[in-house]
């Protein structure tokens, strides 16, 4: 295999794993959401719909934010933040003991994970 189309591979394969670990995010929870639930104190099952909701949220909030902020300082910088400030909202979630701080814990979820999708989304554009 030449070298050209082993880069080309490797971008694909790079690109396909910076969008799918939204829908990663996402599917992680939904066996759960039962559990996850009565874990925070939620009487009403429907609430526990709210989880998924709010993180589509802050899913499609986030390119405002990182998009310019990419433009501006550079792709990866933007990616290691959004990284990051999943780590730190997944822990928030992981140690929540209220059903409304978990909801602050996925709607940052959801706003983290859009850097890596807006940012594939561009490289892609920019190639």
């Amino acid at each position: 295999m030449s070298e050209s189309k082993k880069s080309q591979l490797e971008f694909v394969a790079l690109m396909a794993a910076l969008m799918s670990i939204a829908a990663l995010a996402l599917d992680a929870l939904l066996p759960a959401l039962d559990i996850i639930g009565l874990s925070v104190g939620v009487t009403n099952p429907a609430q526990n719909q709210l989880l998924i909701t709010l993180f589509f949220l802050g899913l499609g909030t986030g390119p405002l934010i990182f998009g310019p902020i990419s433009d501006s300082i550079g792709r990866k910088p933007v990616v290691y933040m959004g990284f990051a400030l999943f780590i730190l909202a997944s822990l928030l979630c992981v140690y929540s003991k209220s059903f409304e701080w978990m909801i602050t814990g996925r709607i940052l979820q959801g706003v983290a994970l859009s850097a890596p999708r807006t940012i594939s989304i561009a490289m892609i554009r920019d190639m």
